[in-house]
């Protein structure tokens, strides 16, 4: 788990007479106060929801600078136990929260699998093997229910894993599980699946993978990549539809299901470009990612004169210090401000007043025209 997280260390953590206790640790002290890093609710948060979160640790708690821990509650062992994952430097992101989840209910089953000493020896105590298993005190087994087999091509462990782990939940069934587009190629040759999901693919476009897999395999293709990056040219090539990588869980499953279908799913903010003629991409300042020929000449005029009047104040990067910079970013991914304050280590009220200092000095009216006005005038990407 550390290595697919690109994490500097894991460990399993329980809450013992009311205190958090390391049960096991990778590259971590297992004498780490947990209390003291994490903060005093990190742990008994996840174990009463149930589900993975992320904590944000304060410069000096672990180490010299800010650093980040992802928890994921596992079901089955010794008392309430949650698997912990960190690193300084970045946070994790929701397809790594989801392949710690993964993780943890995989840790969750092996759990469930083992002899009762080896939970014995977990829990610190020793408990007898239990006798053989009666068969015919098993449950008979269910029967099975044929699910929607899903190839799934992603280059990065981490997020390959986050899909697998939303399909799965989903009740589909992870049919292929690869990082290449040839290795894709080959095993939907063996292998009989309903519907593809292409994400980043090391090495070349999303475009370019939905034009190999189709002259190959009739399947169905869903791309997930950055909103407008390589969307136009994914569904020209083929694909059955386009979600950003923000997408949220159910969504990446309905369009599963829909392109099975022989429907589309396409983000709006992708379909409101395909259905955007050239003159009103000009006018509006955009054009498609892949679109290399050039705007029509007689929509210039008005395209310059709106983004002039759009524009607002003109503005450059060291108008802003790093830190309104980095809020500006998380602004334009989205977060809220509590999500900002818990990555940026900051009280609510600090962000609050920043965003609106920030649209100050933007000459915005609110966060979203200040983020329109800082990605025309180039301060983020």
């Amino acid at each position: 788990m550390a290595t697919l997280l690109c994490a500097e260390g894991a460990a399993i953590l329980a809450i013992q007479d009311g205190d958090v206790r390391t049960l096991f640790s990778y590259r971590l002290d297992d004498v780490l106060s947990w209390r003291d890093v994490l903060g005093e609710d990190a742990v008994r948060s996840v174990l009463m929801d149930r589900s993975g979160s992320t904590a944000a640790i304060p410069a000096e708690r672990w180490g010299e600078s800010v650093a980040y821990a992802l928890l994921a509650p596992i079901t089955t062992g010794p008392d309430h136990s949650v698997l912990c994952a960190m690193r300084h430097g970045t946070p994790f992101d929701a397809f790594e929260i989801v392949a710690g989840e993964a993780a943890a209910r995989l840790l969750s089953l092996e759990l469930a699998d083992a002899p009762e000493d080896d939970l014995g020896r977990i829990e610190g105590t020793m408990q007898p093997a239990p006798g053989g298993r009666d068969p015919a005190t098993q449950p008979a087994p269910r029967p099975v229910t044929p699910r929607l087999r899903v190839a799934v091509v992603e280059s990065q462990p981490a997020t390959r894993i986050g899909l697998e782990a939303i399909v799965e939940r989903a009740g589909l069934s992870v049919a292929v599980s690869c990082a290449t587009v040839a290795e894709a190629i080959t095993r939907l040759a063996e292998t009989r699946c309903e519907v593809a999901i292409v994400g980043t693919l090391a090495g070349g476009s999303a475009s370019d993978a939905v034009t190999r897999l189709r002259e190959h395999s009739p399947v169905p293709i869903l791309v997930i990549t950055d909103v407008r990056a390589g969307a136009h040219a994914a569904l020209r090539a083929g694909a059955s539809g386009h979600l950003a990588r923000e997408a949220a869980p159910s969504s990446i499953v309905a369009a599963l299901q829909a392109a099975a279908s022989g429907l589309a799913a396409v983000d709006m903010s992708v379909l409101r470009g395909l259905l955007q003629t050239p003159a009103d991409q000009a006018i509006a300042g955009e054009t498609t990612d892949d679109d290399e020929s050039p705007a029509d000449p007689s929509a210039e005029p008005a395209r310059a004169a709106i983004v002039e009047r759009e524009r607002g104040p003109a503005r450059t990067a060291d108008t802003l210090s790093p830190r309104e910079l980095e809020l500006l970013r998380y602004l334009a991914e989205g977060y809220t401000n509590k999500e900002i304050a818990r990555v940026m280590v900051l009280a609510d009220d600090t962000v609050k007043k920043g965003v609106q200092l920030l649209i100050a000095k933007l000459g915005a009216t609110d966060r979203t025209h200040a983020v329109v006005l800082a990605l025309r005038s180039g301060l983020i990407r």
